[in-house]
C-alpha cells in the first residue's frame, strides 16, 4: 500500500505556481463558502476511476477542511490512477488560511459540516435534558441514546448522514 505524501501550505503554494491542479474534497456547501482558488470539487466519497478522466494534471494537491478527509482522497486516487504525483495539504483549507494564503469566499454563508452536527447534537442532548427534567425521567434515555451517538459521530459516521442532507449539496 502507498503512503500518502504531506505538503505544508506554502509548499502547496509553490505546487500551485508550478501548474498543479487543486482539488477539494468536501461536500458542495463547504466549497461554496469558501475554496482555493482555480479548485475543482470532488467530493471524497465520489472519488473513482471515472471521476478522475476528467483531471490531466499529473501533479495534484488534494485539501479538505482539516486535512483527514484529503488523506483519505489521496489514498482512493492513488488506488485508482496510482500513476498521478498526489499530495495532501497538511491542516487543509484551514492551514492555508493561517498561512495568510487567498481563498474565494462566499458571503452568504453557511454552516460548515462540523459545526453542523455538534449544533444538532447539542440541541437535541440538552431538549432531552429538559424533558427528563421537567417532564418525564425516562427522557434520560433520549440523552443515552445520543451519547452512544457521538460514539459513532467520532467515527465520521453522522457527519456523512448531515453531509447529504438538502441544503449541502
Amino acid at each position: 500500500m502507498s503512503t500518502v505524501k504531506a505538503v505544508s501550505a506554502q509548499r502547496a503554494m509553490q505546487l500551485k505556481q508550478e501548474g498543479a491542479l487543486f482539488i477539494d474534497v468536501r461536500e458542495p456547501a463547504e466549497f461554496n463558502n469558501q475554496h482555493i482558488f482555480d479548485a475543482k470539487l470532488l467530493p471524497v466519497g465520489k472519488i473513482d476511476a471515472e471521476s478522475l478522466e476528467q483531471f490531466d494534471a499529473q501533479t495534484i494537491v488534494i485539501y479538505c477542511q482539516k486535512g483527514i478527509r484529503g488523506e483519505k482522497a489521496c489514498k482512493r486516487i492513488q488506488q485508482h490512477k496510482p500513476s498521478l504525483n498526489v499530495f495532501n495539504l497538511t491542516g487543509g483549507i484551514v492551514a492555508w488560511q493561517q498561512e495568510g494564503l487567498d481563498t474565494t469566499k462566499n458571503s452568504a454563508t453557511t454552516l460548515n459540516l462540523d459545526q453542523q452536527v455538534k449544533g444538532i447534537i447539542s440541541t437535541a442532548m440538552l431538549l432531552f435534558c429538559l424533558l427528563a427534567v421537567f417532564v418525564n425521567s425516562h427522557f434520560v434515555w433520549g440523552a443515552v441514546a445520543i451519547g452512544i451517538g457521538l460514539i459513532f459521530a467520532g467515527l465520521g459516521g453522522f457527519a456523512r448522514v448531515i453531509a447529504l442532507a438538502p441544503w449541502n449539496r
